[in-house]
């Protein structure tokens, strides 16, 4: 399994959110200050295996991200003073229509979000393995911001 990028990435208060799910680490969606979610959407909902994101910052981060699943977020990782200009790999191992990330230090300066990316398993290897492709699907792909 290789790793994949989002269908879209929404944010009203980052600059420049597609770019943190664009397969490149060199480019970056950036926030200044206190900085809120910013999204990543799946077209379609996707039996994730696993996230992994890169980020950078001027100062601590204490990274948070959700997964959206079975009607709701819910929190799939939290870590003060996450690594920083590296991989930071977490599961998720749920049927998904999209993560979101935000820093919570608030006002710690800048912060950036260089790639966020996901693993996912087909829905036929998924039923080989005793699931169900239907289990924790959501209706519908889109998420609001």
């Amino acid at each position: 399994m290789g790793w994949a990028t989002f269908d879209t990435v929404t944010s009203d208060i980052w600059d420049n959110p597609s770019n943190a799910s664009d397969g490149s680490t060199d480019t970056y969606a950036f926030g200044d200050g206190a900085v809120g979610w910013i999204t990543f959407n799946l077209t379609a909902p996707k039996c994730a295996t696993k996230c992994r994101m890169w980020l950078e910052a001027e100062n601590s981060v204490n990274a948070v991200v959700e997964a959206y699943y079975g009607g709701d977020w819910h929190e799939v990782y939290n870590q003060a003073d996450a690594t920083k200009g590296a991989w930071i790999e977490f599961d998720i191992n749920q049927t998904v229509s999209g993560v979101r990330y935000k820093d919570e230090n608030g006002f710690s300066g800048w912060t950036r979000i260089n790639e966020m990316q996901y693993q996912f398993v087909e829905a036929a290897v998924r039923q080989l393995v005793g699931g169900s492709p239907a289990k924790g699907s959501l209706a519908g792909g889109a998420l609001a911001k």
